[in-house]
């Protein structure tokens, strides 16, 4: 299923394929506005949900960052909120896209993004005890062991980075698609769209 392409650097929706499937063809026709913003708005939730070309898969985002960032760069309307249909067509998505190698990819990138969450959390740490206008023994000990976890990990992440693309590459099996994706992890998806340029 190729609903969703990039031509010339905007993201363009293959309406044919689009209207082989009830809930996605609700989602399009079931918008009476011009131009269906909700419509194409929705779609482009969906596509940074489910695809693999999407900027949330290829940063290696959980699924609460992947919903985040989807609704923040869909121009969905203030307190929306996917529905019944919008599920359904984000499981159909992922069913007929999904597959053990993009899915272990996924779960790779997913183990570096870790990386970010730990040092975050270190930093938070490290700003609690800075804060404080006079530190005991034990918590300057503790402030130097936060500062050199930063650093270790800091000076590790090439070696890391390197290693895990090494692991991708290995993983890369099957298809054209595959491959396609795996050469393209370090690209920035644009954010441009138009819904009414033909696919």
């Amino acid at each position: 299923m190729r609903i969703f392409k990039f031509k010339d650097g905007e993201l363009i929706i293959n309406k044919d394929e689009i209207f082989l499937f009830p809930s996605f063809y609700t989602i399009f026709t079931r918008d009476k506005q011009t131009g269906r913003p909700i419509a194409f708005a929705e779609l482009k939730y969906i596509y940074f949900v489910a695809d693999i070309d999407a900027v949330p898969y290829k940063r290696g985002y959980d699924n609460f960052q992947t919903v985040e960032y989807a609704i923040q760069h869909s121009n969905l309307p203030k307190g929306w909120q996917p529905d019944r249909v919008i599920e359904e067509a984000i499981n159909i998505y992922k069913e007929d896209n999904m597959n053990v190698v993009t899915t272990t990819v996924r779960e790779i990138l997913m183990i570096f993004n870790n990386y970010a969450v730990i040092v975050r959390k270190l930093r938070f740490s490290i700003e609690e005890h800075l804060k404080k206008d006079k530190l005991s023994k034990d918590e300057m000990k503790e402030l130097l062991g936060l500062l050199d976890g930063i650093a270790n990990i800091a000076a590790g992440i090439p070696n890391i980075k390197s290693k895990l693309y090494q692991v991708i590459k290995e993983i890369e099996l099957v298809t054209d698609k595959d491959a396609e994706f795996i050469r393209g992890l370090g690209e920035i998806v644009p954010q441009s769209a138009n819904p009414e340029a033909d696919y």
